[in-house]
């Protein structure tokens, strides 16, 4: 009977979880429905996505929630990293919808190989005890990680075998950003 609200990008992460929830929704009666933010970084590859994802939730007959925010301009005013803005905008708008909405709550498609990179970045930057348990299943009341133990490899497996589209997002590859570097080029060197 929860209402669960689902982040949803339209990369391949967020677009199984979307795919898992709706499923399990049907089986088993809870309320599903899609939250995505454009940040206005990425142009008219951004709103593509959001026009994707509004168009496979309209497919699948699930309820679809869009915010947005010029990010660049708003991290020029507070002072803060276009990724930090980011992350913060995108949460409030969750929280926001959390309660016009009245979710229970909200899942996020951060998986395990989001979790070895977050502790790698919070390890680099001299994180204290706290910053080295990564990720938790709960971010926040009501915020929650339910891929967490799910690797990368294992979700786009999912979505090939489902045949579920998603969207790539260009800056993914760019090295620039110390996630991508860290996900480009020191967690393969680990594991060799």
């Amino acid at each position: 009977g929860d209402r669960v609200g689902v982040a949803v990008s339209g990369g391949v992460d967020s677009m199984v979880l979307l795919n898992v929830l709706y499923t399990l929704s049907r089986r088993s009666g809870f309320y599903v429905c899609a939250l995505h933010f454009e940040h206005g970084i990425r142009a008219e590859e951004s709103v593509g996505d959001m026009h994707f994802v509004e168009q496979q939730c309209e497919a699948m007959h699930i309820p679809f929630y869009a915010g947005s925010a010029d990010v660049p301009v708003i991290a020029a005013q507070t002072g803060e990293n276009l990724e930090a803005a980011a992350r913060r905008l995108r949460y409030e708008f969750f929280e926001e919808r959390k309660q016009e909405l009245g979710l229970a709550k909200i899942a996020i498609a951060h998986h395990k190989d989001d979790f070895a990179e977050t502790f790698l970045l919070n390890l680099l930057r001299g994180s204290g005890v706290a910053g080295l348990t990564s990720m938790k299943y709960q971010r926040t009341p009501g915020i929650i990680r339910p891929l967490l133990d799910i690797s990368r490899k294992q979700i786009e497996a999912y979505a090939k075998k489902h045949e579920i589209p998603f969207r790539v997002d260009s800056t993914n590859a760019a090295l620039k950003y110390t996630r991508n570097y860290i996900r480009s080029e020191i967690l393969p060197r680990m594991a060799k």
